[in-house]
């Protein structure tokens, strides 16, 4: 439901398709429904599980990653990261 109901008006969405003229198609749900799925199954076995203290370590690793490389984006687009040439 999170995915055809989004908060905005994103190609695809209820609201997409109710109040923009970019045309729909299926296609885009190849990328997302996979990837909903795949998140909500790691996160199922992983609260399921909580003996398993690797996945604490790999899913903090991975919070982190994801953070700092929105951080690094941001910056960039900015211009205050600089990438040698």
């Amino acid at each position: 439901m999170g995915i055809l109901s989004t908060f905005g008006a994103a190609p695809g969405s209820v609201e997409g398709i109710i109040y923009t003229i970019i045309p729909t198609s299926i296609t885009s749900y190849v990328e997302v429904v996979p990837q909903a799925f795949l998140l909500s199954a790691i996160l199922y076995y992983w609260i399921n599980h909580p003996e398993k203290k690797w996945m604490n370590w790999v899913m903090g690793i991975l919070f982190l990653l994801v953070v700092l490389m929105s951080v690094m984006g941001v910056m960039a687009a900015n211009g205050t990261l600089q990438v040698p040439s």
